[in-house]
């Protein structure tokens, strides 16, 4: 039925992101609906996971900023990281002393740390607890790539999000489990905080 009034409502035509065609009330309800389903304050729609983790890190990119990403990273998760003015480096997968280490020596006043809820490769999952806990005692952003989390863990799909704090960032497409396409950046408002 909602298919069937969408395209009464909005036709069908070749198709472009919003970015091409127009932001239009549907995309918004969404980004309310899907707020509303993962407790976060803001989402923003993206075509896909690879543009939404670029599109983030690139944003929070500055000379100030140090990315840490777990060696496993994907590679979008390289690709955004890597390509600006922050500095850069990986700890090993899920090791939390690895990455205690790596935030203990970075120097930047801020810090990124990015790694994903359930690796794809091995589909084990990221000590995500231990790595808040370590993110606020170190005044460090938590990114989490939800790719294959989303529509799997939590009791209604939400995710990884039903494990997290208010303070972590997170990316869900909806190519997977969800089986249609985009993605999404779930947060509440934030600053980077001093360190």
């Amino acid at each position: 039925l909602a298919f069937t009034l969408a395209i009464e409502k909005y036709g069908v035509s070749a198709a472009s992101s919003s970015l091409v065609t127009g932001y239009h009330d549907a995309h918004y309800a969404l980004e309310q609906t899907i707020a509303q389903w993962l407790n976060k304050e803001r989402v923003l729609l993206f075509s896909s996971g690879f543009a939404a983790n670029c599109g983030f890190l690139s944003a929070v990119d500055r000379k100030d900023n140090h990315f840490i990403l777990d060696k496993l990273s994907h590679a979008s998760l390289i690709d955004g990281a890597s390509q600006g003015l922050s500095q850069f480096s990986r700890f090993k997968h899920n090791d939390i002393a690895h990455l205690q280490h790596r935030l203990s020596n970075a120097s930047s006043r801020y810090k990124t740390v990015v790694a994903e809820s359930i690796y794809s490769m091995d589909g084990d999952l990221a000590p995500v607890a231990s790595m808040q806990s370590i993110c606020q005692q170190s005044n460090a952003l938590l990114y989490i790539d939800d790719a294959h989390g989303i529509g799997v863990l939590g009791e209604s799909g939400e995710g990884i999000s039903a494990q997290t704090n208010n303070d972590t960032v997170i990316m869900a497409t909806f190519g997977k489990a969800i089986g249609t396409g985009g993605a999404c950046i779930a947060c509440n408002e934030f600053n980077f905080r001093e360190a």
